[in-house]
């Protein structure tokens, strides 16, 4: 369960964006990525409301980019989380 935060919560641990600006060698960045994140290389991310009781949303990147985002607003981000690794599982096995 991701933990309740302000902003969007990314499932991938760490971009080799990220790593680059943290003076880590992208090509090690881009291994541990793959290695950590079963889903790479698509990451999930997942908004939270914007007002007490509102609903979430959430974004899938394919190697940073936007690929998709939730054509509905989910009740909780649970469900949020679920309905969006339903989509990359998706996208998983759609690429062979």
């Amino acid at each position: 369960m991701l933990p309740f935060a302000s902003a969007p919560v990314t499932v991938s641990l760490m971009t080799c964006a990220a790593g680059a600006s943290l003076g880590l060698d992208a090509r090690l960045v881009r291994r541990w990525d793959m290695t950590i994140n079963p889903t790479h290389p698509f990451t999930l991310e997942i908004f939270p409301p914007k007002s007490p009781g509102g609903l979430y949303h959430w974004t899938i990147r394919k190697h940073g980019k936007l690929a998709q985002r939730s054509d509905r607003d989910l009740p909780s981000e649970a469900k949020a989380h679920e309905n969006g690794m339903k989509q990359i599982e998706r996208f998983l096995t759609d690429r062979g």
